[in-house]
C-alpha cells in the first residue's frame, strides 16, 4: 500500500525541518511528502523548498489546519494518508509498524499509535495508546489521545467521511474519528511512535472554546444511537468530563476563576466520586491554589 504524508504548516520555519527529516528517516519510506503552507508569513516556504523534489509544496491562503489537511489529502496520490503536524515528529519505525498493523487487520481503515509527549518545559512523558476495545466508549466522552500526527488512514475512507470539518475551530479531529468509526474499524500500535509537541497556546488552550465545541458536538455526534435514560446519563458524563478538561486547560493558562468555575461544573454534572475520581483531586488542587493566592 502506498503512503502519502500530509503536513499542514503555518509559520513553521523554526521547526518544520525536524518534521520533514523524521519522515525522510523512516525505515519504510513514504511515497510522497506533501506540505500545505497555510499562508505563512515567515520562511516556511523557503525551508520546504530547500528539500527540492523530495517534498511537494502546496500553498493556500490562511484558513487553518483542517482546510490545509483536506487540501493535502485531495492532492495526494496514495492509498493511505499519514498526517504529521509541523511541530511534531515520528519515530523512525512509525510507518513500518503501522503498515504491519494494517496488514494484520485488513478490514481496518485507520491505525493510531501511542505518543511521546514533549512538554514545553523540556520534559517527556509516554502517553499510552487508548485500548482498542475501549475506544468507542472513550470517544463518546472525549478524544483519548488520537492526535492527527499519530494517525494513518485510508484516503478513500477519509474522503467518504467528508474530511475534517473546516467550520470547527477545535475538536475537529475528535469529530472526524467518530465519523470514521461509522465506516470501518480501527487498529492500534501501542508503542509511542509519535513525538507530540504539547503546547499551551492556540485554540486548543482556550477553555471556553473547548467546552462550547463539546456542547455543540453532544447532540450532533456524541449521543448518536442513544435514547431515554442512557442518553441522559451519557449527556451528564460528557458534560462532567468536558468541564473537567476545560478546568485543567484554564489552570495551565493561569485562569484561576475560569478553572474554579469549570471544576465545580464538572462535580455538579456528575457528583459521584466513583466515576473519574481524579476530578475530585483536581477540585482539591483548585481550591488549595485559590486559598494560597
Amino acid at each position: 500500500m502506498s503512503v502519502s504524508t500530509v503536513i499542514p504548516a503555518y509559520n513553521a520555519e523554526a521547526f518544520i525541518h525536524k518534521a520533514i527529516e523524521s519522515v525522510l528517516n523512516q525505515t519504510t519510506p513514504v511515497d510522497e511528502i506533501i506540505v500545505v503552507d497555510d499562508g505563512s508569513r515567515d520562511r516556511t516556504r523557503a525551508v520546504v523548498e530547500s528539500y527540492g523534489g523530495r517534498v511537494r509544496l502546496i500553498s493556500q491562503q490562511n484558513q487553518g489546519p483542517s482546510p490545509a489537511r483536506n487540501l493535502g489529502v485531495r492532492s495526494a496520490t496514495s492509498d493511505l494518508i499519514a498526517f504529521l503536524d509541523a511541530d511534531d515528529a515520528w519515530h523512525p519505525q512509525k510507518i513500518e509498524k503501522q503498515l504491519a498493523a494494517l496488514a494484520d487487520a485488513p478490514n481496518a481503515i485507520l491505525c493510531y499509535t501511542g505518543l511521546l509527549n514533549l512538554n514545553v518545559d523540556g520534559s517527556q512523558c509516554v502517553r499510552a495508546a487508548s485500548p482498542l476495545k475501549a475506544l468507542r466508549s472513550a470517544l463518546r466522552i472525549y478524544n483519548p489521545g488520537l492526535t492527527p500526527s499519530c494517525v494513518m488512514l485510508s484516503r478513500a475512507a477519509f474522503l467518504q467521511a467528508g474530511g475534517f470539518n473546516s467550520s470547527q475551530k477545535v475538536c475537529e479531529d475528535w469529530d472526524l474519528w467518530l465519523r470514521l468509526l461509522q465506516i470501518g474499524p480501527f487498529c492500534v500500535v501501542d508503542e509511542p511512535l509519535t513525538l507530540y509537541q504539547v503546547s499551551n497556546t492556540g485554540l486548543s488552550s482556550n477553555a471556553e472554546e473547548l467546552y462550547e465545541e463539546a456542547l455543540r458536538m453532544i447532540d450532533r455526534r456524541l449521543l448518536t444511537g442513544l435514547r431515554g435514560l442512557p442518553r441522559w446519563l451519557w449527556r451528564r458524563r460528557i458534560l462532567s468530563y468536558q468541564a473537567y478538561k476545560s478546568a485543567l486547560t484554564a489552570r495551565a493558562s493561569q485562569q484561576r476563576s475560569t478553572e474554579l468555575r469549570y471544576i465545580v461544573r464538572s462535580i455538579l454534572s456528575w457528583p459521584s466520586p466513583l466515576w473519574q475520581p481524579h476530578r475530585f483531586k483536581a477540585l482539591v488542587v483548585t481550591l488549595t491554589n485559590r486559598i494560597r493566592s
